[in-house]
């Protein structure tokens, strides 16, 4: 593991001992590649053996309202733990497990203001930032598609908005084009194709909501790059195992997560 990032390491070490992992702390450092939020791993002895945890701080700056943010998440992967077990999955790998600080609570805030959270680590599973082959598309989607279904009497009007907008093409569209008009960085001009592609796109925007308009919604999960949020098995032919992107589960239409991730190849 790395260097730490923001956060010495006697930040961590406050932010790591309000939380209730049990054992005893034999390293911690950064962890993956991520650029939203940051990312550590911490790894304990323990009596059961060695186990590793993620750590993170959350960006307020993408996730204004983190506490509704981990409601959506303590809500959703209770959910999905409860389908596992009546299922007679693994609930330790097939769905993230949150660490509760020492008062019981599924997030931290530090002295600083700024919100912590912890999962257990999900071993032997390996992250693919791009796609390799069909197998991968055909896995992720079998993932995608056993999410959906697993929440699907998910109570969806109790989510919280985490990022207001986002599948608000109509909004998405107009922003693009005020920010052509405005050119504030002087570059619209050596972009011209790109931007004339886009324009001739407009007549899309808002058409998911248009026809999907009297339709029962219910959450739905994206991911900028899916295969990033997709966990595979190391020692069986690659699938799988769960989605860990929790921060973008939203209430809405699962053909709007579809169009996001296919756009993300």
């Amino acid at each position: 593991m790395g260097k730490t990032k923001d956060a010495s390491l006697q930040e961590l070490m406050e932010v790591i001992n309000s939380f209730d992992f049990g054992g005893e702390l034999e390293e911690v450092g950064i962890f993956g590649n991520g650029h939203i939020n940051e990312t550590y791993c911490a790894v304990f002895s323990t009596e059961a053996g060695q186990k590793r945890y993620i750590l993170q701080k959350m960006n307020k700056q993408i996730f204004k309202d983190p506490v509704g943010l981990m409601e959506n998440i303590s809500g959703v992967t209770s959910w999905l733990k409860k389908k596992i077990m009546e299922n007679g999955g693994d609930a330790e790998r097939e769905t993230l497990n949150i660490v509760n600080d020492r008062a019981g609570s599924p997030y931290l805030v530090d002295k600083e203001g700024e919100y912590w959270r912890a999962y257990l680590f999900i071993e032997d599973a390996t992250c693919f930032e791009q796609v390799e082959n069909d197998e991968d598309f055909y896995q992720s989607a079998l993932a995608f598609g056993n999410f959906q279904r697993l929440l699907a009497d998910y109570p969806a009007d109790t989510l919280h908005e985490t990022i207001p907008n986002f599948h608000n093409t109509v909004k998405r569209f107009a922003d693009f084009k005020k920010a052509v008009e405005e050119d504030a960085c002087g570059r619209a001009a050596d972009v011209q194709k790109e931007i004339q592609f886009v324009l001739e796109t407009l007549g899309y925007a808002g058409g998911g909501q248009r026809n999907l308009t009297g339709y029962e919604c219910f959450p739905s999960a994206f991911a900028f790059v899916i295969e990033e949020d997709t966990v595979y098995g190391k020692h069986t032919i690659a699938f799988a195992v769960v989605l860990c992107n929790p921060e973008a589960v939203l209430f809405g239409y699962s053909v709007w997560a579809a169009g996001i991730e296919r756009s993300c190849f």
